[in-house]
């Protein structure tokens, strides 16, 4: 994995942590809380969230935060930050979850009008991973 650094003029190429035993990820989930990256789900993958934090250089199981049972599985769905929570919508479903750092998931609500079309929900998405080779992952800093 790699930070990209922009400071004024100047680039340079910093080599971070990576942790193997999260594996690489192909329509994993994510979103950014407080400078600390959240990834979770993906094909054929387990159903853990990740979390790395950019100041300490560190990916952690997050075990004390289960996904829930309504996104396990979760791959190609929608996923953001909002207000320094996570939300996630998995691919064809109409529920929609909320995780807080603090106390972790809870089912936020659902929508009916879209019926189950989770991919082509109209949001801005800050993070969404279709393909994660960890080791390759890059982060630009600004």
């Amino acid at each position: 994995m790699w930070e990209f650094i922009i400071s004024g003029n100047t680039y340079s190429w910093v080599q971070k942590n990576y942790n193997s035993l999260m594996g690489n990820r192909i329509g994993a989930g994510g979103f950014i809380i407080n400078e600390v990256i959240y990834i979770f789900g993906g094909e054929n993958t387990d159903d853990k969230l990740w979390r790395y934090d950019l100041q300490n250089n560190l990916w952690i199981d997050v075990v004390q935060f289960p996904i829930p049972t309504g996104l396990s599985g979760f791959y190609k769905g929608i996923s953001f930050s909002y207000n320094n929570e996570g939300f996630a919508i998995k691919d064809n479903s109409n529920e929609i979850y909320k995780f807080n750092p603090n106390t972790g998931w809870c089912l936020a609500g659902s929508y009916t009008h879209l019926g189950k079309m989770a991919r082509q929900f109209p949001i801005i998405i800050n993070c969404f991973l279709d393909w994660v080779q960890m080791d390759q992952l890059t982060i630009i800093k600004i």
